[in-house]
């Protein structure tokens, strides 16, 4: 009878175990910040994946924008020391400037 429950209880277990290695693994959404300053992005360059979110904070004393080349997303109006969060979407365009300071580029980049 122990033997019988035993293997039961192996069959079982088994059959969990690959059944949950054959689910693909799924990722924790980061985070990530991008501070205005000195009208620059610092960082310039930043390494996300789709449902990740990206919060722009304008450190400096006029106000800045975070806009799409394509202007496909934009944060608007960003005063100091305000802070506008995006959500990375799979389709989206990931170079972005100022609008108001068309030198100040960033770029976001899937790892």
């Amino acid at each position: 009878m122990k033997k019988h429950i035993l293997k039961l209880w192996f069959r079982n277990n088994v059959a969990a175990l690959v059944a949950t290695l054959s689910i693909p693994l799924s990722f924790a959404a980061e985070t990530h910040t991008v501070e205005i300053t000195n009208f620059q992005y610092k960082p310039s360059v930043l390494v996300i994946q789709p449902g990740d979110k990206v919060t722009f904070i304008n450190r400096d004393i006029v106000p800045h924008t975070a806009t799409a080349n394509d202007n496909s997303w934009d944060t608007r109006h960003i005063e100091k020391d305000q802070s506008i969060t995006i959500e990375v979407r799979q389709e989206m365009t990931l170079a972005y400037y100022c609008f108001y300071h068309r030198n100040m580029k960033g770029e976001l980049q899937y790892k």
